[in-house]
């Protein structure tokens, strides 16, 4: 009788677990896009082309949760900004492309965040509801800046739910994904002044 009670407490605790993990995912409602294959096929080859680029791959398939965002412009101007959690811990990676007069925020930077700083990220991600937005959107303008928006998250598998999002938009206006791809980018600015900032500091106490 013990054994009984021991054995289904277990699977209880079990179960509590495996439902709060499902939990974030709960409310997603996957909306069927309306986009024809032909135009998912250009999107994709839009974002092969910028992949190429700045020499990044597509995301689709990695073992950690990742986040990956390019931004480019008309002006041949852009950065990819890679945020990923592994058993090491959690990282920031920015690469950018032709730094100019016109685009001189940006610098290549590799750097360690905090968990905390990841939970950050994934509640802007999760807020805007990134996993259940339309994929592709364009607006054809002449100066105009595009947004690739990847997201990967292998442990939603557990849940039934989406593994994997390539959401795309250019030129977006009054649009909920073009307002979190520049917060995103608002948000990387602010982690790494905040550890060069560290690593300055650090610099100057050991000299």
């Amino acid at each position: 009788m013990t054994f009984f009670i021991l054995l289904l407490t277990m699977a209880l605790f079990c179960c509590g677990n495996e439902n709060s993990s499902c939990l974030k995912y709960a409310q997603e409602e996957y909306l069927y896009d309306t986009i024809n294959s032909i135009s998912e096929e250009n999107f994709l080859i839009y974002r092969d082309a910028l992949s190429e680029k700045f020499e990044e791959r597509p995301i689709k398939g990695q073992l950690n949760p990742t986040y990956q965002l390019i931004f480019y412009s008309s002006h041949d101007y852009g950065e990819v900004i890679k945020f990923e959690k592994s058993n090491s811990g959690y990282s920031l990676k920015v690469k950018c492309l032709n730094k100019n007069d016109w685009f001189d925020e940006c610098e290549n930077d590799q750097i360690r965040i905090t968990e905390e700083e990841w939970e950050q990220l994934e509640e802007m991600i999760y807020e805007f509801n990134y996993w259940t937005e339309p994929r592709f959107e364009m607006n054809e303008v002449l100066d105009g800046f595009g947004y690739v928006l990847e997201g990967n998250r292998p442990q939603a598998q557990e849940c039934n739910k989406k593994t994997y999002q390539l959401i795309i938009r250019g030129s977006p206006r009054y649009d909920k994904i073009g307002a979190l791809c520049s917060l995103i980018r608002e948000f990387k600015n602010q982690l790494v002044f905040k550890y060069n900032q560290e690593m300055f500091r650090g610099n100057s106490v050991t000299q």
